[in-house]
């Protein structure tokens, strides 16, 4: 279990870095922005074949609970912020 769980932590950082950079990150232009948002959503996917292992998911959750809870909150700010890009593509602006 500990080999498949530094594979989720690898992933785990670079979504948090890619999180940290989206919310902190100076972009001077939409295109970046929207590259790292979508660097994000693709490195997510990459944590589904762990997210489905219910045997993995209650190592971790019994190792390393918080690392579950900010693997859910970025699923949550991925999101909002897909959410938030529709309302550009309605023009609702």
């Amino acid at each position: 279990m500990h080999t498949k769980y530094k594979l989720f932590e690898d992933i785990k950082e670079r979504s948090d870095f890619l999180v940290k950079q989206l919310c902190e990150g100076v972009y001077t232009s939409q295109d970046v922005y929207s590259n790292n948002l979508l660097h994000l959503i693709h490195i997510y996917c990459e944590l589904n074949p762990f997210i489905k292992d219910p045997d993995f998911i209650e190592w971790v959750r019994n190792k390393e609970p918080v690392a579950l809870l900010e693997i859910a909150e970025t699923g949550r700010i991925i999101m909002a912020l897909q959410n938030f890009s529709q309302v550009f593509k309605k023009d609702i602006i």
